[in-house]
Order: structure tokens, then sequence, then C-alpha cells
């Protein structure tokens, strides 16, 4: 009984998570070991003879509350005040996203053509 609940919990938990595990770099022939959690196809017409992935860290953070304009982080202003540059938009319902992955040690190589082995 506690597995079956367990795994009942496990795919709720995951039916509802919202998730982009590092954006912008995992749809790319180069990408290497990074593309593989969004298509493990890559792995076969990976570009590299072989990728080793020591340590990799992905964040990303967004909400509907503040904003601010990071153009004048650039600027040559020396006095900037995330109080005083920023807006703030409240509502009711406010919301806030939050994403971290972490990428520990992996490794993958080609054996030929069509055979390819990776360890994540």
């Amino acid at each position: 009984m506690k597995k079956v609940f367990l795994l009942l919990i496990t795919v709720i938990v995951s039916s509802v998570a919202l998730a982009q595990t590092y954006s912008g770099k995992e749809t790319d022939n180069y990408a290497g070991i990074t593309s593989l959690a969004s298509n493990p196809a890559n792995l076969a017409d990976s570009r590299f003879k072989t990728d080793i992935n020591l340590f990799q860290v992905s964040s990303t953070t967004s909400n509907d509350y503040y904003g601010f304009n990071f153009s004048e982080l650039f600027s040559d202003s020396s006095g900037i005040s995330f109080d005083d540059s920023g807006t703030r938009f409240p509502s009711q319902n406010n919301n806030v996203y939050q994403n971290i992955d972490v990428l520990g040690p992996s490794f993958s190589f080609n054996l030929s053509e069509k055979h390819s082995f990776n360890y994540d």
C-alpha cells in the first residue's frame, strides 16, 4: 500500500510541475549532455566525440509583482537603487516562478556513427 501511495504522490507532483531546464541550450546539436533531458536522441547525433561535464547550474526567477530595467545596472550612474528604479504591479494574485537545475558529473562518448554511451 505504501508503494502505491508513493507512486500516486509522485505522479501527481510531476504532473503539476512547470519546468524549463536549461532554456535556450537544450535544442542545439552542439549542446551535448545538456540537450539529453529534453531529447535523448541527440546523443546519437552528437557533434562531439566525447563530452565531459563536471558541474553545471542553471537558475531562473521571474515574477509579475516587481519589474526592474537591468540596463540601468550598466549605466554610468553609481547610485542605482532597486527601490527607486523598480516598478511594482500589485494585484490580488501575483505569482513567482523559481527554477534551479543542477547537473552533476556526467559524460558521453560516441562508439560509432550510430552508437553512443552516456552516464548522467
